[in-house]
């Protein structure tokens, strides 16, 4: 048997390896999931601490978020075999059906890791960005990519998420508002 070829189909059929996959996270408009993998249905707006966890850290767009305030507390996880208590990090990895989770925590900020998760409102943050900085001149190809993802976002009347009625929702709104009209008026200027 040539196992060269057994463990590239076995790459080909595991998740998380082989071609880089990563699941996405509709938070502009109706909040929704595409995980990498069949996984357990995951509804970002279950209530459950794990959709917390993960709603709020993309709440605080790209600087990301300090971790204690987040109340990152553990639980016990339903695996018997450890009887140990499992980030919500981690039991976010498996309910994506990624291999590593989504947030990375580096010098007490967490952020969303976007080689494993896209977000579609920290993509648009990321693409007007160049935008809203006074003292930069956005290249062409950075003016390209913001006016088709602004285009495309206020042709959706992107909100984010527009049925989460918290502090933290209701800043994260305001923000995104405040970067597309400040980032319209600049490609206007242009």
């Amino acid at each position: 048997m040539d196992t060269n070829h057994g463990l590239a189909i076995a790459a080909a059929n595991e998740p998380g390896i082989g071609l880089a996959r990563t699941a996405r996270l509709v938070c502009l408009g109706r909040p929704c999931v595409e995980p990498v993998w069949p996984a357990p249905g995951f509804d970002p707006l279950n209530g459950s601490r794990e959709a917390g966890f993960l709603l709020r850290v993309v709440a605080a767009g790209l600087p990301g978020a300090p971790v204690a305030p987040l109340r990152v507390g553990s639980r016990r996880s339903s695996a018997p075999t450890t009887g140990r208590a499992a980030p919500p990090r981690d039991r976010l990895a498996a309910l994506l059906g990624t291999r590593r989770s989504p947030i990375q925590v580096v010098g007490g900020i967490a952020k969303i890791d976007h080689h494993v998760l896209e977000v579609d409102s920290l993509q648009l943050e990321e693409d007007l960005a160049p935008l809203l900085d006074p003292f930069g001149t956005p290249s062409d190809e950075q003016i390209g990519a913001a006016r088709a993802r602004l285009r495309t976002a206020l042709a959706g009347h992107s909100i984010f998420l527009p049925s989460v009625n918290t502090d933290w929702a209701r800043a994260a709104r305001f923000r995104i508002a405040d970067a597309m009209a400040r980032a319209a008026r600049r490609l206007a200027s242009e």
